[in-house]
């Protein structure tokens, strides 16, 4: 009876020692997992803080070029401006060649009629 005792006493140590082993080992590979878990958190943080700062220069890069825009607006405008007020000069500067042209003609006239006066005048003089 004894030894049967002993036999089954000497099994149940031999499995508690697998157990125990088995329990190590368990340990072992949960604090292998919880350290892999806390790098991975780390990276996750790491990767939180990349995206922040990515939003951050994308929010000043589109202020940016909406200011550019806006910019860009103004400039249009001027220059639209400009153009209409050269389109106004080149209108007027045509009227006044018209009517410089207009004015030179009734010159020409006017001197063409004298011409014709002197030439009478001398017509009659030399005689």
């Amino acid at each position: 009876d004894s030894d049967e005792w002993q036999a089954k006493s000497a099994r149940w140590a031999k499995e508690l020692e697998g157990v125990a082993s088995e329990r190590d080992g368990l340990a072992k590979e949960r604090d292998g997992m919880l350290v892999s878990i806390g790098l991975l958190q780390g990276e996750i943080e790491t990767l939180k803080f990349s995206v922040l700062e990515i939003m951050a220069a994308n929010k000043i890069e589109v202020e940016e070029l909406q200011r550019e825009v806006q910019t860009a607006k103004v400039l249009s405008d001027e220059l639209s401006a400009e153009k209409e007020t050269i389109r106004k000069n080149v209108v007027d500067m045509t009227k006044e060649r018209d009517e410089l042209s207009a004015s030179n003609g009734s010159m020409q006239l006017q001197i063409e009629a004298l011409q014709r006066s002197e030439a009478e005048i001398r017509a009659t003089t030399d005689t």
